[in-house]
């Protein structure tokens, strides 16, 4: 038998009212189960995955399949070969599509990211999860709209279930940039308070030139944002491409200065000023 969302008398023998969709755990859940493989990986289908990804992450999951083959977690419900396991990035590739800035950010390096908030960032990015079927067959992803990828991990680890933050090749070799466009996101991105996380690079990484062409295509189907006001409660950003300048010159001057650009932008004004002086 088959059962839908659309199924009323489940709903009401359960005493609750009918969804009018599912949500995103839901969906992974129904993705997975649909799935054949023993290895399921997810990927956001607005970042960039550089063509050896899945073998190079594939690797580091044997790797920590090997080092918990003497103590493997074991449940009525797991059917699969393989005991459970699972890793996620500890490092990564940025894009900025706003203006297509690539970057390079390590979570448990990164000065802008709080102590108390790097195990939160290590396992909460769901982009780069990789895991053994059996972990699902665990312990399902939760029946919740946002942060089902980082309640899925934890619920693994309650488990017991080896969860390893791997490291990848560094700044010079890419395999995932993680894009941000201030517009469309809704994980709102790498950032500390306004000030965007990681450090930008110099140029493309070469293992995602091919995919570049597609990216500028994507970013240029999205309307340049307009802010009208200034200051992160607004939502205003500092980006990979501006983070230098505004570190420099302490915050308050830049700020002077692009509240000044909205405003002759709103106003379509011309203003032959310069950038503020007390850097």
């Amino acid at each position: 038998c088959s059962l839908g969302i659309s199924d009323q008398d489940i709903w009401e023998n359960l005493g609750e009212a009918q969804p009018t969709s599912w949500s995103l755990g839901i969906k992974r859940n129904v993705a997975i189960e649909l799935a054949a493989g023993e290895i399921i990986a997810h990927f956001d289908d607005d970042d960039l995955y550089a063509p050896g990804y899945l073998s190079w992450m594939y690797e580091r999951l044997s790797n920590v399949l090997k080092k918990s083959k003497d103590s493997p977690v074991t449940s009525e419900y797991i059917e699969s070969n393989m005991p459970p396991a699972a890793v996620t990035l500890k490092a990564w590739h940025l894009l900025d599509l706003s203006d297509m800035t690539f970057g390079y950010m390590d979570v448990e390096n990164d000065p802008l990211v709080p102590k108390e908030q790097r195990y939160g960032w290590l396992f909460g990015w769901g982009f780069s999860y990789m895991f053994t079927r059996s972990c699902w067959e665990l312990t399902p992803v939760p029946d919740v709209e946002w942060s089902e990828d980082i309640s899925f991990y934890e619920d693994l680890k309650r488990n017991k279930v080896p969860v390893v933050p791997v490291k990848p090749p560094g700044a010079s070799k890419a395999i995932c940039a993680h894009s941000y466009h201030a517009k469309v996101n809704t994980s709102g991105g790498e950032f500390s308070g306004a000030v965007r996380c990681g450090r930008a690079l110099p140029e493309v990484p070469q293992e995602l030139l091919e995919l570049m062409p597609l990216a500028q295509q994507a970013a240029g189907a999205v309307p340049q944002r307009m802010d009208q006001s200034i200051g992160e409660k607004s939502g205003f950003r500092v980006s990979l491409s501006e983070k230098q300048e505004f570190l420099q010159c302490r915050g308050q001057a830049w700020f002077a200065y692009q509240q000044q650009r909205i405003t002759e932008r709103k106003n379509k004004t011309i203003s032959v000023t310069t950038w503020p002086s007390p850097c």
